[in-house]
């Protein structure tokens, strides 16, 4: 599930913060700010902080503070989480109502499983902040990390009691869940979450969770259901460019495809701007659910580039059935047969097959090498041509040989 799970790397640098890769800047900043401390005034009791859950009022954190943190946050991201642990350690210094540092100084602890300190920083600190969001989640990814599921599993609920519009504990709960195969129980919490608020990291992880479930139905209801972007209510995207709920909506359609369901495509595809590669995409979805006429209007509108060049718009006309373009198109290839490419000799002999020129086609059929990537489609089309041009036997010989190269989906029509 992307995010991944409780046991994986569960570090999130907190917003408003500077960015690991700017902290060597910050660090010669920071020194300047503290041989300039002495001069300030008497430092303020809070400040406001933009966090992952909004804006809030937090401890203020000295330059001293900061710095330490900031070196503990940088050794956590480098694997050096022992290291961490003695820098928030130092960071938490005359900080002692700073719920988040503890969090902080608690999850390098875990990971450098040092269990019993971590514990310790954990009890401490939620005895004296028990809803602070940072302080549960690194509680249930500590008890997850020891195996104890249920345990993590409530205190995430705990959480999402604390912080009922965060995304962070359902997409937690989430996670952890799909880790022990409860898809269904994931599901639901993802959905009863974006029920109340449709916010683009549960989307994102529901609808992943869809597309790992290879449920395809499912799949597109969420993204009908609850895409908190512009597609079903907001600006349109400029022409030729892919929403986020297009880039969605095209990946339901693939999957559609891969297992065979094109009807379901094209109702995916139905609420897709009109790009270069959503028509392409369109094209296949309608061929393969028998639309052939709509297919080839679609087609019609496809450029050379969008598809790859036109020996790859020759095989989509291929696949709308009509061979008699596909080989119009080919027209260099196939006149030149000794220059042609497996891929070409394979295109020209299916088309051929397609137009009843059987004789033609298998000459052009048997060039294509057995390791070849279109070998396997290029000996069905063969067995196909001798089965028509009354040599069976042959036929029956060729395919039994059994695949020796590649193969492919389409076109099989």
């Amino acid at each position: 599930m992307t995010g991944g799970g409780l046991r994986g790397n569960t570090r999130r640098r907190p917003a408003g913060l500077v960015p690991a890769g700017h902290a060597a800047a910050l660090l010669g900043l920071l020194g300047a700010a503290l041989l300039g401390a002495g001069c300030a005034g008497r430092p303020p009791g809070t400040v406001t902080r933009t966090t992952p859950d909004g804006v809030r009022a937090q401890p203020y954190v000295s330059p001293f503070q900061y710095e330490h943190y900031l070196r503990g946050e940088i050794a956590l991201a480098s694997g050096q989480p022992a290291l961490a642990a003695r820098e928030f350690a130092e960071a938490r210094t005359g900080s002692a109502d700073d719920a988040f540092l503890r969090a902080r100084h608690a999850q390098a602890l875990i990971e450098a499983g040092e269990w019993s300190r971590a514990e310790r920083v954990l009890d401490d600190a939620l005895r004296r902040f028990p809803t602070s969001l940072e302080l549960l989640l690194t509680q249930a990814h500590y008890h997850a990390a020891q195996g104890r599921e249920a345990e993590a599993l409530e205190t995430l609920a705990q959480a999402a009691r604390v912080a009922p519009t965060s995304a962070r504990p359902p997409l937690a709960q989430a996670a952890l869940l799909m880790e022990h195969g409860q898809a269904a129980e994931a599901a639901g919490v993802l959905d009863e979450y974006l029920s109340r608020h449709p916010e683009a990291p549960a989307f994102a992880a529901r609808l992943e969770l869809a597309v790992q479930r290879a449920d395809v139905e499912d799949a597109l209801r969420v993204v009908l259901a609850w895409s908190p972007q512009g597609t079903h209510g907001g600006a349109p995207s400029p022409v030729g460019a892919e929403s986020p709920d297009d880039v969605a909506l095209r990946r339901v359609a693939e999957l559609a495809l891969a297992q065979g369901r094109p009807e379901v495509a094209v109702r995916a595809l139905e609420q897709v701007a009109d790009t270069p590669r959503a028509r392409v995409l369109r094209v296949r979805a309608l061929a393969q659910a028998g639309r052939a006429a709509e297919a080839e209007a679609q087609l019609a509108l496809v450029q050379d580039a969008d598809v790859g060049g036109q020996e790859a718009r020759a095989e989509l006309y291929l696949l709308v059935r009509r061979p008699d373009v596909a080989l119009e198109l080919l027209g260099d290839a196939a006149a030149r047969p000794a220059q042609a490419t497996a891929h070409q000799a394979w295109l020209i002999g299916t088309c051929l097959v397609r137009l009843g020129r059987a004789a033609e086609a298998a000459t052009w059929l048997a060039r294509v090498p057995p390791d070849a990537t279109d070998s396997a489609r290029a000996r069905a089309e063969l067995v196909r041509a001798l089965r028509l041009v009354g040599l069976p036997q042959l036929a029956a010989e060729v395919s039994a040989r059994g695949p020796t190269g590649g193969g492919g989906g389409e076109p099989a029509q």
